[in-house]
């Protein structure tokens, strides 16, 4: 975001406000960047400060801007398949669904066991669960993101029952 005087002249005692709250302060005029912005950043936003005009002026304030962020993918969630859809194998799928307008965005999927990569990123949503060498219960979980790794999400774990 960036504040700006009027004539784009510099805006001094800068501060940048979400939602009524005072969340970044700056000397001189500076945008405000909200890094991995989440859902939770969508607010109004407005910012104050002061002009050389030619001398400063009492503190000013701008008119509050409505910002909405989306999220691009939701949570993944690691299933398993039915025994009939895995031919008797355990196959896990990792699922998510991308937003309405951001369809055609390509995803890749990793899965882990005890927090150890099984398989790095790669386009499948799959993973076929090889058999256990003993019976215990392993958990898994998985991580959906898109190709530059920008967004990624990580599913909550999944228990499978030893065999």
């Amino acid at each position: 975001m960036r504040c700006r005087g009027w004539y784009d002249k510099v805006v001094y005692k800068l501060h940048y406000y979400h939602d009524g709250q005072a969340v970044r302060y700056f000397h001189s005029s500076t945008n405000y960047t909200v890094l991995q912005a989440r859902a939770s950043d969508s607010g109004h936003y407005q910012c104050s400060g002061t002009m050389r005009i030619p001398v400063e002026s009492a503190p000013m304030f701008s008119s509050k801007v409505a910002v909405t962020v989306q999220e691009l993918f939701q949570t993944p969630v690691l299933r398993t398949l039915s025994p009939q859809e895995a031919r008797g194998r355990v196959v896990l799928r990792c699922e998510t669904r991308l937003h309405p307008q951001k369809r055609d965005t390509p995803l890749q999927f990793a899965f882990y066991k005890y927090s150890r990569p099984v398989r790095r990123f790669d386009w499948g949503a799959e993973y076929t669960v090889p058999e256990p060498e003993v019976e215990e219960l392993e958990s898994y979980w998985c991580e959906a993101a898109t190709t530059t790794r920008s967004v990624r999400k990580r599913s909550p774990w999944l228990q499978l029952p030893g065999r």
